[in-house]
């Protein structure tokens, strides 16, 4: 008998979940709660265990064209010093890939491009699953609901189906705070194919190009003060 499957959830797992049940033969029908699939987040590092997923998949090539293949990884001090650098030559010799920066959203259009347009339902919001006979049923918040042969949850960090499968499991609040953002500017020809992360007490800030001319950015503070303020003014405060 042909299965037929449920995801939740149209983002990177969801999306490539689905591209993987296409190739072995699966149905599956994906959920999504937002009404629309929009080019959001900033940028995003598939390390080299995704892009040996995305290789079984046949897209991992598609990934290193939209994004920038890494040659070094390298943590330094607030001073711009070496603490750690890591050459990814030995990833690439062992696993056949280094790490890879792209941007979310042009990751986002890769996986879209190979999975099945009619099988997505956008503004379909997951409330919760249940097992109705032999079947799991997914309920959605419009008062529908769907039956299938399997459903993976792919909803997210505050995914209700996981919730209602661990209720005790609980997010941990690590007190910090992180900004996040794209640039538009030409690195110098040492920041390229990297990813640099400066330490410092209580906060990191790193960066690294996702495509030429393009850097993906990141700034995290140690604090329980979650008031968002003027940004740049916070920012320049801290990092400036």
């Amino acid at each position: 008998m042909k299965k037929e499957g449920i995801i939740i959830g149209a983002g990177m797992a969801g999306l490539t979940a689905a591209i993987a049940m296409q190739q072995l033969g699966i149905s599956v029908k994906i959920y999504e709660w937002a009404p629309t699939l929009e080019a959001v987040g900033a940028g995003i590092w598939m390390a080299p265990n995704a892009m040996q997923v995305f290789d079984r998949l046949g897209i991992a090539h598609k990934i290193n064209e939209g994004g920038v293949p890494l040659e070094k990884i390298q943590i330094v001090d607030r001073n711009m010093h070496p603490i750690l650098r890591t050459n990814q030559d030995a990833f690439r010799n062992r696993f056949g890939f280094t790490t890879t920066a792209i941007r979310r959203s042009s990751l986002q259009e890769i996986l879209l491009q190979e999975i099945n347009k009619e099988n997505l339902n956008l503004g379909k919001k997951c409330i919760g699953i249940e097992n109705i006979g032999d079947e799991p049923v997914a309920f959605f918040e419009d008062g529908s609901s769907v039956a299938a042969d399997f459903i993976i949850a792919a909803d997210g960090v505050h995914s209700p189906v996981r919730k209602q499968l661990f209720p005790k499991a609980i997010l941990r609040n690590k007190n910090t705070c992180c900004w996040r953002g794209i640039a538009l500017l030409q690195l110098r020809p040492e920041f390229k194919k990297a990813i640099i992360e400066s330490w410092d007490q209580g906060v990191r800030f790193g960066f690294s190009e996702v495509k030429d001319g393009m850097v993906d950015w990141f700034a995290v503070q140690r604090t329980k003060d979650k008031s968002k303020g003027h940004i740049k003014t916070r920012l320049n405060q801290l990092f400036g």
